[in-house]
């Protein structure tokens, strides 16, 4: 018996390997802190970025101080940037996010180096002018002990 010729039928299966990963976009940033207080001459500070979410795909930002020659502002490894004081004043220390512009701030406060106090003792010693009889009266530090 002759076989009868059936229809060539062909199948394909396309199969994806692998898909680009879902890009998750940034909704908010936060700081450590919202304010903080240096000293003129004194360490710097360290400031904290919170990208949220926690996997968000851009997790870039820039840091920026309102006024640079009160404190400056240098971006250091991941969401870190280190603040240093220079001169007594007041700035504000700004992140953004690459992703979606969003903005935090923490203001900064430099006072200046407080001068150690020093103590005088006065020992009063009357002088009197042989010719005119004035009395005049002087005073000098003594050394620091």
């Amino acid at each position: 018996m002759p076989r009868t010729a059936q229809p060539l039928k062909q199948t394909i299966i396309i199969k994806q390997k692998g898909s680009a990963p879902a890009t998750i976009a940034v909704t908010n940033v936060n700081l450590d802190k919202s304010h903080d207080t240096l000293v003129v001459g004194g360490s710097s500070e360290t400031l904290i970025a919170t990208i949220l979410p926690a996997g968000a795909t851009d997790q870039t930002v820039t840091w920026e101080s309102s006024v640079p020659g009160v404190a400056t502002v240098t971006p250091g490894l991941g969401l870190t940037a280190t603040i240093t004081p220079l001169t007594s004043g007041n700035t504000t220390i700004k992140v953004k996010t690459t992703d979606g512009g969003f903005e935090k701030s923490c203001n900064i406060f430099v006072k200046p180096l407080a001068v150690a106090s020093r103590i005088f003792t006065v020992i009063p010693t009357t002088i009197t002018h042989p010719a005119t009889g004035d009395q005049a009266a002087t005073a000098s530090p003594l050394p620091p002990t």
